[in-house]
């Protein structure tokens, strides 16, 4: 998701790229934003190409999409903001174009680049934006700006021109799309439902490869902390020496495991925590695909593995502490939240606190089943050490000072941290209230 700096950054990092194409060939070309009447000067004449943004349209696609995994089924938010960027691209040179049409050449390998160049990647985005990367998250969108050819008609073209009172210039216009502005409405998220009835055939395939069927949290649970079990239920699970495979986005090295148990039908693994294992810190809370590969004993290299299909598991955080504070901050009492969770949360994870409040007495009503937000940190640098940190804060505005009793639950990148304390119980067991006090 971004921010309403995304314009800006879809501009920027455009014009950033253009420039880096261009000045090898025709060393001082210019890259400009500037409106077309202002991109020609004739007492100031140069080798220049201009990016005009000239007109911005909703993306029907995602105009009422909710975000997965932000948005969970049953509650309600407003959906980001989708639109598309279409711009002009023109180009302009200082010698007008004789005896050399240099803007003709400009504008051809602009064109070029763009046509190889058609999808902005988070890495183009963090080049171009480096000197205020800190403002900018467009390079963490869920979905990739692609840049694409709008074809307009003559008659379109002069229209265009003609509205800013200007000579016509040849032209390509182009679309940006999608950019996906975060709403800043907070989203509703009531108690989630626990149960749902499943129906899942159990048959067995043909293949002799090994074959994941389910996989299983402890004591019914919907996603799996450190330092607790496993279950993978499956066919063929005693094909050789097991190794688990967790993927994730933000995963850069294996995480720390243990086989507890292995049978044909069931493998039984434990996640390790830091108490059991210090590399235990390279988890991350957030959705995996989980796939087992066997090695049948006394196989000697990768070639004889066999892979069984990818299954999901959430790894759900643990939230550790919470504590508010309150400050003023430009003359306004402002109340922060502090988090304390495992695994830590890494830099450009979606964080978010959901406070559900007892109801008797004094109500927390202006935060209570409202997500917020935790403040942004400082970002990923490209071939850097990884930014963690098990300690989360979130501005809640001015919120009544008192003794309040919560049921909190934390949500990183979609996953929340459990709210029964056992499952397995009948009737569930709910993790208790907890007192929170609001200074005033």
């Amino acid at each position: 998701m971004s921010n309403p700096r995304a314009i800006e950054a879809v501009t920027s990092t455009l014009r950033f790229l253009l420039e880096q194409t261009l000045k090898p060939h025709v060393p001082d070309v210019s890259v400009t934003t500037y409106p077309p009447d202002r991109a020609f000067d004739k007492s100031n004449l140069s080798n220049r190409v201009n990016l005009f943004l000239y007109h911005t349209t909703v993306n029907a696609a995602w105009r009422n999409q909710d975000l997965m995994p932000q948005v969970r089924p049953g509650e309600t938010a407003q959906p980001p903001l989708a639109i598309n960027l279409h711009y002009l691209l023109t180009a302009y040179s200082k010698d007008q174009d004789f005896p050399i049409p240099l803007s003709h050449q400009l504008l051809g390998r602009s064109m070029s680049f763009l046509h190889d160049h058609s999808i902005l990647s988070g890495k183009d985005i963090k080049n171009a934006l480096a000197a205020s990367l800190a403002d900018h998250d467009l390079y963490d969108q869920i979905e990739k700006v692609k840049i694409t050819p709008h074809n307009l008609s003559l008659e379109e073209l002069s229209k265009l021109w003609m509205i800013f009172q200007t000579a016509y210039r040849v032209s390509a216009c182009y679309e940006a799309s999608v950019v996906l502005i975060e709403s800043r409405h907070p989203t509703s998220a009531p108690l989630p439902v626990l149960q749902r009835p499943m129906v899942q055939p159990d048959l067995l395939p043909p293949s002799p490869y090994p074959v994941l069927a389910k996989v299983l949290p402890p004591n019914g649970q919907p996603a799996v902390r450190l330092g607790e079990q496993l279950i993978l239920k499956g066919s063929r699970l005693d094909a050789g020496t097991p190794r688990l495979q967790f993927s994730h986005p933000r995963l850069q090295a294996d995480v720390p495991i243990q086989i507890v148990n292995q049978s044909p039908t069931q493998l039984t693994v434990k996640l390790l925590d830091v108490a059991d294992d210090p590399t235990a810190e390279r988890w991350v809370a957030g959705l995996y695909g989980l796939t087992a590969i066997f090695r049948p004993i006394g196989a000697l290299d990768a070639s004889s593995d066999r892979t069984t299909n990818v299954m999901p598991i959430a790894v759900a955080p643990r939230l550790t502490g919470l504590a508010a504070t309150t400050a003023m901050v430009a003359g306004r009492r402002v109340v922060t939240f502090r988090a304390n969770c495992s695994p830590k949360v890494r830099s450009g994870q979606r964080a978010s606190l959901v406070l559900s409040d007892r109801g008797d007495g004094a109500v927390l009503l202006p935060i209570s089943n409202q997500e917020l937000i935790a403040k942004a940190q400082a970002p990923q640098v490209e071939g850097g050490p990884i930014i963690q940190t098990d300690t989360l804060e979130f501005a809640a505005g001015d919120v009544p000072a008192g003794t309040y009793f919560v049921r909190p639950r934390l949500r990183i990148d979609g996953v929340d941290s459990l709210l029964v304390q056992d499952y397995a119980a009948t009737p569930m067991v709910f993790i208790p209230f907890q007192s929170l006090t609001i200074p005033a």
